[in-house]
């Protein structure tokens, strides 16, 4: 039996279309759950932050994070500020990584074989931190780990996904952490942004992100910002090898090579990348240089 054109056309139609697909950190929408903690030193000169939007990212995660969990904790194990005041107060502006935020946040300073304090990055605060803390009365706040009693890292890494050379695993690590229950932070060598929400397409090389839900300390407004440049670049062999997502501001475009988060309600854990360990070391070296901003 043969087809007429317009009976192949109407079949044509009739055939399902791949549709996009939308993953959302718990809570939060277009319409709000998202938290936005942006820079102020303009407004607060002893709060010198221009280079602090790795914890920013991880403040405002921690935030929602507080927020979905508020039964879980008390006066006596949070401090009396918000984290992203905390972070601008004993860290000030320090260049950072936002899954080292999130560790000394939640659970507390390390020592190195010699029993010296290293406070997620590295090195022993210096004299004006010190001062700092003193003069806002927030010296306990150096140990950090605020966190320790409530949230397992063991089983909720924080680190989820470092330097992937193939983005569309990157996609996927990303969908994966949203769906089980993850607000994420993505970062570059010189930026971070906090990730609550994804448009994506299943393809046959596999996951690609189209659209994005962020919010940027940079923006210095309360917005949720909604980006449709977010997408895998290929190379001419057609291997996927940077994701890419405009900056506020000047439109920059950063290779985001760096997953991190929490997750709430926890349930079934998700496996770090095996070769995490090395390279956050790697990523430390990237972002540990201080990035000011005008």
């Amino acid at each position: 039996m043969k087809l007429s054109l317009i009976s192949i056309l109407a079949l044509s139609f009739m055939l399902p279309v791949a549709a996009a697909a939308e993953a959302w950190a718990p809570g939060v929408s277009r319409h709000g759950g998202w938290v936005d903690y942006d820079k102020d030193a303009v407004n607060k000169p002893y709060m010198d932050d221009e280079g602090m939007c790795w914890a920013a990212a991880a403040s405002n995660v921690i935030t929602w994070w507080q927020n979905h969990n508020a039964e879980l904790l008390t006066s006596t194990t949070l401090p009396t500020h918000n984290a992203w005041d905390v972070y601008r107060l004993v860290y000030l502006n320090i260049g950072g990584v936002p899954a080292n935020a999130f560790n000394w946040y939640i659970n507390g300073i390390s020592t190195d074989q010699y029993g010296v304090p290293q406070y997620g990055f590295g090195s022993v605060m210096d004299a004006e931190v010190y001062d700092n803390t003193k003069e806002y009365n927030i010296q306990w706040y150096f140990d950090g780990g605020f966190l320790s009693d409530v949230y397992s890292t063991a089983e909720n890494p924080i680190t989820l996904a470092v330097g992937n050379s193939d983005s569309y695993a990157m996609c996927r690590r990303i969908v994966d952490a949203l769906e089980s229950g993850y607000a994420l932070v993505l970062s570059a060598s010189a930026h971070a942004l906090t990730l609550w929400g994804v448009e994506y397409e299943e393809t046959d090389k596999g996951i690609v992100i189209t659209k994005a839900w962020v919010t940027d300390s940079d923006d210095y407004q309360n917005a949720l910002i909604e980006s449709s440049e977010f997408s895998v670049k290929s190379s001419e062999d057609g291997d996927a090898v940077a994701m890419k997502l405009p900056t506020y501001g000047d439109g920059t475009s950063f290779v985001y090579s760096a997953v991190s988060g929490m997750r709430t309600a926890p349930s079934t854990p998700m496996i770090p990348e095996p070769t995490t360990a090395t390279l956050s070391l790697l990523a430390l070296c990237g972002l540990a240089a201080r990035r000011r901003r005008k």
